[in-house]
């Protein structure tokens, strides 16, 4: 079938957080990443903040590499909250890393 675009891409994971299906949202983000559909800013923001406050720890971390990884840009509060979670699972050289950035 059709790939969606970026921007609904964004309104599905968007409703997916607003009802708690964070993995659920984690998922779809990756398998449009592979068909290929380069997610929007606010997407990768809205996934690392819904992780953060779901205690997916892990999963806010790796949502944070992807977004680097594709060359964009977060904002310092993004980068507060992938911290918070980098502090929570205890990585001293991932948190060296990101304020390295």
């Amino acid at each position: 079938g059709e790939v969606m675009g970026a921007q609904t891409l964004h309104m599905v994971v968007t409703s997916l957080v607003t009802r708690h299906e964070v993995k659920k949202a984690l998922e779809l983000l990756y398998r449009m990443i592979d068909e290929p559909v380069t997610p929007l800013l606010i997407t990768f923001v809205v996934l690392i903040h819904a992780c953060v406050k779901s205690s997916l720890h892990h999963e806010a971390i790796a949502t944070f590499d992807l977004l680097w990884d594709m060359g964009l840009a977060p904002s310092l509060d993004t980068f507060n909250s992938v911290l918070f979670s980098v502090s929570r699972v205890g990585d001293v050289g991932k948190f060296r890393a990101i304020l390295n950035m």
